[in-house]
């Protein structure tokens, strides 16, 4: 669990972290059910959830920049491009805390980010079987990559669902997928 947006809880990672540190200061845990090379990485403090939804809500330059810098330090394989999932049906996809999230690791690491999945019609929440419950993950009209290698980054695994549909939609192309998801619940 990870407490890192509570201002009264001291940061882990310095203002100009080294990829050393930020590799002492957080785990990564392969995500089987999720599908083979998807990893989760969390800080070895508790998180504060509330205040992560916060950061869902209003994703904050500050507290997106410390999320790409411990997703980055684990980036080192060459990919094609970076991608993530599908925005619900609620959020506003000119702030959506995943798509923001991508581009500052793609600016970071200078792999392209690249929306790929229509915004949900179904799935309005989060939750251990609303994937399960939601309608499958929707390519864009426009998106016709095959034979890439994709980095799939998403900020949250409840169930896996949600990366393992997508998963299976992108593998459906002939991709390569891996996944870096920032953290488990």
């Amino acid at each position: 669990d990870l407490n890192f947006l509570d201002p009264m809880i001291p940061i882990l990672i310095a203002k100009d972290p080294t990829t050393e540190d930020i590799k002492k200061s957080s785990v990564i845990r392969h995500h089987l059910r999720s599908f083979m090379g998807c990893f989760s990485l969390t800080l070895r403090k508790n998180i504060d959830y509330e205040g992560f939804k916060v950061w869902k809500n209003n994703s904050n330059t500050e507290k997106t920049q410390e999320i790409a810098d411990i997703i980055a330090a684990y980036i080192t394989n060459h990919y094609d491009f970076i991608t993530t999932a599908p925005p619900s049906k609620n959020r506003d996809i000119n702030h959506y805390c995943c798509f923001e999230l991508c581009q500052t690791i793609s600016k970071m690491v200078s792999i392209p980010f690249i929306v790929s999945f229509a915004k949900r019609s179904v799935k309005d929440n989060h939750g251990r079987f609303s994937s399960m419950r939601s309608e499958l993950p929707v390519l864009l009209p426009r998106w016709g990559y095959s034979g890439k290698s994709i980095l799939f980054i998403d900020d949250f695994i409840t169930s896996g669902m949600t990366a393992k549909t997508c998963y299976d939609v992108l593998r459906s192309y002939g991709n390569h997928i891996d996944g870096l998801i920032y953290c488990k619940w």
